[in-house]
């Protein structure tokens, strides 16, 4: 049987869980299926009042996902998703719209920063990515872990004096 204070550290425990792998997974929150980006985009195009859109293209490379939907306008439509690192779920990073023959942008996640180049022809829109290795990634985990040392330590002093002011 569980007393009060195996629960609260138990509590705790799960607590510094979620931040840890929040602080591994870049600070965000992933909560779209791959199976659902398409979607998603066709959703915030509707709500911004865009109905005839044609995919130009799409690439997924480094754990970014990349779309290109040509709008009625001859405009291009951009959308920016990254991968999570521990589950297989995606974050809208970034949308935009442009008429610029050639867009250069980045998509970064905590892996890699991906940069992005958009040709835009006459009919059809090509992505290319080139990837660079994210530096920061390594310093995240450390980061990550260092905070999770400290949540354990600080946990582990308060057990201590609970355990005293109860004796």
């Amino acid at each position: 049987m569980h007393t009060n204070s195996n629960k609260k550290t138990i509590l705790y425990f799960f607590i510094i869980l979620l931040i840890f792998l929040f602080t591994l997974n870049g600070n965000k929150i992933f909560t779209i299926k791959y199976d659902d980006l398409e979607a998603k985009n066709s959703q915030i195009l509707k709500s911004e009042n865009i109905n005839k859109y044609t995919l130009d293209d799409k690439k997924e490379a480094n754990y970014s996902v990349v779309y290109a939907y040509r709008l009625n306008d001859n405009k291009e439509y951009v959308f920016i998703y990254s991968k999570s690192s521990i589950f297989n779920l995606y974050h809208l990073d970034d949308k935009f719209i442009s008429n610029e023959d050639e867009i250069n942008t980045l998509a970064s996640n905590s892996k890699y920063h991906n940069l992005l180049k958009i040709d835009r022809y006459k009919d059809k829109a090509i992505i290319s990515l080139t990837p660079k290795k994210n530096e920061d990634f390594i310093s995240n985990i450390i980061y990550a872990l260092l905070s999770l040392a400290l949540i354990i330590l600080i946990n582990y002093e308060i057990q201590i004096n609970r355990s005293k002011i109860k004796s």
